[in-house]
């Protein structure tokens, strides 16, 4: 978990990270999302399941 003191804490974290970064995490995001839909809104059995 990342906690931010403050904007500027949280704008030199963004711009730190790599275009791949941003990348691989808006996969993931799909992958989840495509797990959740094929799911027909049953549970996982665990929060770590993706």
């Amino acid at each position: 978990e990342k906690i931010f003191r403050d904007k500027e804490d949280a704008v030199e974290f963004i711009n730190s990270r790599t275009p791949d970064f941003y990348c691989n995490g808006i996969g993931t995001l799909v992958k989840r999302w495509k797990k959740c839909i094929e799911s027909n809104g049953n549970n996982f059995g665990e929060i770590n399941s993706f």
